[in-house]
């Protein structure tokens, strides 16, 4: 069975195959299934098995289903084909990513020229050579091995990605069958010299493929109301300067967690004077991983994520190695005793420790072995050197929401 996750995303990649069927000169009809006022009226609720009536009594010849297998909207989870039936189940009991994936796909369709004009084909009635692949692997699995390869070698002074989403978090693609083709004879290439393939050449790849329309990775933000199209790494420079402006504005006023008084069990850093944007940095208890997180203000979602304390302290370290190691090494020797102590707990809830106990018990001892230990060294060392601080703010941003140097290009839908 498909995850939420999966299922979202594949019905992001549905509405955006029917959106360029339907094309942009019909998406304001008010016959049509995509129209303001199915989705707007106060006294409508968003609802799938309505907007799938209205698109079969519309489009007769090309249903819901036949969209789907046709493969049209190619959606996949590991080697497995997302059922229409599973994807019909999902919509119907999820109104908040129908909505969210209706509005996207029509503003994507709409606006999807200012990307490149290349992709101007697609506004016009009826498809042109494009489909929305979600998971498939020739698309999105060639280009994750041309990843694989490029990551292996990463450029001096930087430090590899800790997955494919910080090189380039797209959640679908829209491809055309020569991108299908071109990414195949790219990987083919890199194979035979994999010495000499870096992001370098991957990102110049990619950026081709966009220019001429033929590609564009879309990274998703769930939205219930007004819909905006983002380009990232299109301009380095321009997002420098953005960058520049993010600096250290502290931290949430924090204190040890004892069981007498219990506290936060995480550190929020300020990187704008308003100080409502921020990145939390986190012990996850049920992993015990370490977290850092990009919390946006007014979202439904988070900006991005690590999941590694090894990254984390590789950021650290291009600014400062010997406090670097002394972060690792607190973490570990903090991260073993944690490990320890949680073993009296069991691996999971019993008749003895209910799930919510359960879970209190390994969040106060993630507090008292892990968190106690890491955050006020941590602190010391951001507020010790301001311009230290800011340079760490503005890397581990750029990591986190994957606009480092090395990072490709992208466009988000939020």
């Amino acid at each position: 069975m498909a995850t939420e996750t999966a299922l979202a995303e594949s019905s992001q990649a549905l509405f955006c195959a029917l959106a360029d069927y339907v094309g942009v000169v019909n998406l304001t009809n008010k016959n049509n299934p995509f129209h303001e006022s199915n989705y707007t009226d106060s006294n409508k609720k968003p609802n799938y098995i309505e907007f799938k009536k209205s698109w079969n009594l519309r489009y007769p010849q090309k249903t819901i289903n036949s969209v789907l297998a046709d493969r049209r909207a190619n959606v996949q989870e590991g080697s497995s084909n997302i059922s229409a039936k599973e994807l019909e189940s999902f919509l119907l009991n999820k109104s908040d990513w129908f909505l969210s994936s209706m509005l996207i796909a029509k503003k994507l369709i709409t606006d999807i020229q200012k990307i490149s004009s290349s992709f101007t084909k697609i506004k016009s009635p009826n498809w042109s050579d494009i489909f929305y692949v979600r998971g498939d692997a020739e698309i999105m699995g060639g280009i994750g091995k041309l990843f694989d390869i490029a990551n292996s070698r990463p450029i001096k002074g930087s430090i590899a990605f800790g997955d494919i989403n910080k090189w380039n978090p797209a959640d679908i693609y829209l491809a055309s069958n020569f991108a299908r083709a071109d990414i195949a004879k790219k990987l083919n290439e890199a194979k035979k010299t994999p010495e000499s393939f870096t992001f370098l050449h991957l990102n110049k790849f990619i950026g081709r493929l966009i220019e001429h329309g033929d590609l564009l990775p879309l990274s998703l933000k769930k939205q219930q109301k007004s819909v905006t199209i983002v380009k990232v790494n299109f301009n380095r420079n321009k997002e420098l300067d953005e960058l520049s402006e993010n600096k250290y504005f502290g931290t949430r006023p924090w204190k040890p967690y004892t069981k007498q008084s219990p506290q936060t069990r995480d550190l929020q850093i300020y990187f704008n004077r308003q100080k409502q944007d921020h990145i939390k940095i986190r012990h996850d208890a049920s992993t015990a991983g370490l977290k850092a997180e990009f919390m946006i203000s007014n979202s439904e979602a988070r900006g991005g994520s690590i999941g590694s304390a090894g990254i984390f302290a590789s950021i650290i370290k291009i600014l400062d190695s010997s406090f670097a190691a002394k972060f690792s090494s607190t973490y570990e020797s903090s991260n073993n005793q944690f490990r320890n102590k949680v073993k009296t707990l069991g691996n999971s809830p019993s008749s003895k420790i209910k799930k919510d106990q359960y879970n209190d018990d390994r969040g106060e001892m993630s507090a008292i072995y892990v968190t106690n230990n890491i955050i006020p060294i941590l602190m010391r060392w951001l507020n010790g050197d301001k311009r230290r601080a800011n340079k760490f703010i503005q890397l581990l941003f750029q990591y986190i929401t994957s606009r480092t140097q090395q990072s490709g290009k992208f466009v988000i839908a939020k």
